[in-house]
This record gives C-alpha cells, structure tokens and sequence, in this order.
C-alpha cells in the first residue's frame, strides 16, 4: 500500500506540474520563400538619432528652446508632447491618415494622426492618446499588418516604499520600441505592398494596456478578419538578448522570421520551453500576464486572436525561474537608471558589426520585420500561420482550473494516506524489554549466537589437551 500511494502521489505531482507548465506545442514542416522581392536600405544611424531626441537629449524646437521627453507619464502632459513628436515624424516619412482613411497629405496637421481617450485607473480618471498612421496598399480589399510601440513611460509612477516618483526616463523602456517603429516606417516609405500597413504608438500601456484597449474597440470582426499580424516592439536595447515571442507553442510566423533571421547572420532567440506558461493561470489579478513574452499591448490582439510577433531584448534563459534584463549589469527598466547615458554606459559597446549593442538590436528587428514583409510569401505564409495556431483553449476554460484543483486535492488525500498508514504501522509494533531471563532464552534459541560460540571454544580447548598425535 504504502508503495502504491508514494507512486500515486509522484504520478500526481508531475501531472499537476505538467497542467501548469507545458502548453501543447504543435511543430509544423512548413516551406515558404523567404527571398525578398523588393531592395531596400536602412539608415542604421536612425534609430539612435530618434531615441536621443524622443528619451535623451533631446532636441530643438522652431523657436531655438530645447525639448526632452523624458516625463511621458500616462495621462500627462508629457505624454501627449510626445505624441505630438511622433505624429510629425509619420507625416516626415509621409504615412497615410488611418483615422479617417486619407492618403497623405503635405500639409502637416498634428490632430490627423491623433486619437484621443479617456481611461480611469485607480479611481481617477486620465486623457491619453494613440498615435496612428497607415501606409494604405492599392490593392483592394486588402488585408493589414499592424506594428505598435508604446511611447509612455514609468517617470511619474511611486515607488509603495515612500511614494517617491520613479523618474525613469525610458531609454530602453520604451524609447527603443518607438526608435524602431519609426525605423520601420522610415525605412518602407519607398516600397509597396500588397497589404496595408499601420503604425500604432500606444499611448498609456504602463498602468495597464489602455491604449492598446482603445484601439481594439475600433476593431470591428471584419478588421480582425482581415489583420494578418500584429507586431510589437517593446524594450529592444538592454538586455543580454534579442528575443520573438508569437504564441504559447511554435507558429509559422515565428519560424519563417527566425529563418530570415538566420538567412541575416541576426541572434534571434525563442522564449525557452520550460518557461512556456499560459497567461489563463492569473495568481496575481493586477498583472494581466504570466510572464516576460507576455507583458506589452500585443496581448489585446492575442485576445482578438490576431497573429502576434512580440520583440524584446532581455536575458530570459540563464535563470531557473523568471527573467532578468542581464548577467552583468543590474536592471533599469522601471529605475531612475533608464536613461539614454546609462544605456550607452551598459550595452554601448561595439561589436563585431562595428554597431553600438543596443543600436545593433534596434536596426536587427527591423531588419527582420521589413525582410519579411517584403518576401513574396509573406501573406500567403500568415494566412496559414492564423488558420494553424496551436489550440490551447482548453488551458483558457475553467476545466484547466478544475484539473489543476483537483490534482492538488488528489495528491493531498494521497500524502494523508500515505502518512496515516506509516504512524500506523510504527504505532502496532510492541516494544521489547530485554531483561537476563530474555537474554538466556535469546542464547538457547540461538543458531549461531553465544551459545555456538561457547560450545566451539570448549571443544577447541579438550581437542588440544587430548591430541595423540602432538604438536608438528
């Protein structure tokens, strides 16, 4: 019994373990041409230039003054400043309206990339704004791939300690997410596609996805219908490594981009497998993720069930447990240490490309992203990659809760059982008093005990008295 109760309590506890930890990975042999069928170029100075003025520096104005963004705070008015900074930077690399469908306009007016929201968090309540341009393809009815980067950041949130502000400028969180959408979009402004393209700067994702939320509610079923991919660009720059989360299992898109990747000579890492875990198990109800792949606007999408391409720099698999940003150097997201010197100071060595790391990382995704989109099979191999997720809906019901519950019950009626039946059986066991009358009986029964041992001895002394034969 007691065997079989330990078995059932291992067997139990790996099942629970695997309920919690390991999501279904569906592996696919897909073949797609990944050969680009339009040349492009990228001033991989750009970035860098954009991240000093948007979250270093800064930069100057009409008038001579100089303007920083480092206050991007949800709800404030830094944060609509800086929307304000990204909106003419989409009419500088001539995008389209998305708000009301136009095409580009040589005119600039700030309010036609704009869209404004209200949100309440806490009990108050906050105006925020999105940021959204489109670069419209001519062919009709066609299908969209969405590119977002959140542009607020962490400076005026309090620390719970001594409700001091944080003062993060955002550097690395997000001003290199921003960087490289605006990369990105620099980037295509000469090329074509056979799908429309639009370009979203989050507003208000810190305390909670309230941009992304807002943009989603435009979305009608058709929209999402016809959305081929959302990619995401969310702290690209510190960190050990580049990373591309899609989904909790391998699909399509992640492997046609990893193969471009490598096809680019470009370290693009994959979340590792131990740590795939389904964001359906909410421990913590204030934070809408489970882990590192998961914490950014792509997730609203994820929900709609629209193809994601989440890319990050991190350190995500020299750890047993959770993530950190480095093996060397201490965390800035979220510090007063995210400032564009510091980033400089940690990941502003140049490597064997002759690029600055955090710059090397920023001009890498897009790279891929701009590779990819200009691949002949690009649309053809989303289509298949939507119509082919890997289903895990099962870890998104209320059973995935109930199995998780009653294995934990199971494994403690075990535990009990095996418990009650050990002080069981220590308790039927009666105690020996040894006494000499026992001591005795002990030798008289035994078999090869003291009693042997004395006979053996008492022979061995009359054999040597009474040898006939002497000593040799």
């Amino acid at each position: 019994m007691k065997r079989i109760t330990s078995f059932l309590v291992l067997i139990l506890s790996v099942l629970t373990l695997c309920s919690v930890c390991i999501v279904p990975y569906a592996y696919a042999e897909v073949s797609y041409n990944t050969a680009s069928n339009q040349e492009f170029n990228i001033d991989r100075n750009l970035a860098d230039t954009i991240l000093s003025e948007f979250a270093g520096i800064g930069y100057e104005d009409e008038k001579g003054n100089i303007v920083t963004h480092h206050d991007r705070t949800a709800g404030s008015e830094g944060e609509a400043n800086a929307a304000k900074y990204i909106s003419k930077k989409f009419h500088e690399y001539k995008l389209d309206r998305y708000i009301i469908k136009e095409d580009y306009n040589e005119e600039y007016n700030e309010q036609h990339y704009l869209k404004s929201f209200s949100f309440t968090h806490n009990n108050n309540s906050y105006n925020s704004q999105n940021v959204i341009a489109a670069k419209w393809s001519d062919v009709e009815n066609a299908k969209t791939v969405y590119i977002g980067a959140h542009l607020d950041n962490y400076y005026g949130f309090q620390y719970q300690s001594n409700n001091e502000k944080v003062q993060s400028n955002g550097a690395y969180d997000n001003g290199t997410g921003i960087a490289t959408m605006l990369l990105i979009a620099n980037t295509i402004q000469n090329m074509s596609f056979d799908f429309n393209i639009v370009f979203i700067a989050f507003g208000s994702e810190e305390p909670g996805f309230y941009g992304s939320n807002d943009f989603d509610e435009t979305l009608s079923v058709g929209a999402v219908e016809d959305a081929l991919l959302m990619i995401n660009l969310d702290s690209i720059g510190a960190g050990d490594h580049l990373y591309l989360y899609t989904y909790e299992g391998v699909t399509y898109h992640e492997s046609y981009m990893q193969k471009i990747a490598k096809e680019r000579e470009i370290k693009l890492n994959a979340p590792p497998k131990n740590k795939n875990v389904t964001y359906g198990l909410k421990i913590f109800k204030d934070i809408p993720y489970s882990h590192i792949g998961m914490n950014s606007d792509h997730k609203t999408f994820y929900n709609r069930g629209i193809p994601v391409a989440n890319f990050f720099s991190y350190n995500w698999g020299d750890s047993i447990f959770g993530a950190k940003e480095s093996k060397n150097h201490t965390n800035i997201m979220h510090t007063k240490n995210d400032t564009y010197d510091i980033l400089n100071d940690y990941y502003g060595t140049i490597n064997e490309k002759g690029e600055k790391e955090y710059v090397y990382k920023m001009n890498s995704v897009c790279e891929i992203v701009v590779s990819s989109m200009a691949s002949a099979d690009f649309q053809n191999m989303l289509l298949d990659s939507k119509d082919n997720l890997p289903n895990i809906n099962f870890w998104y019901t209320k059973w995935y809760y109930w199995v998780i519950g009653g294995s934990i019950l199971l494994i403690l009626i075990a535990a009990t059982v095996l418990v009650y039946y050990n002080q069981k059986k220590k308790a039927g066991a009666e105690p020996v008093t040894v006494t000499e009358e026992t001591q005795e009986e002990k030798k008289k029964v035994s078999v090869f005990g003291e009693e042997f041992e004395d006979d053996k001895n008492n022979d061995n002394n009359n054999n040597h008295s009474d040898n006939i034969f002497g000593d040799f």
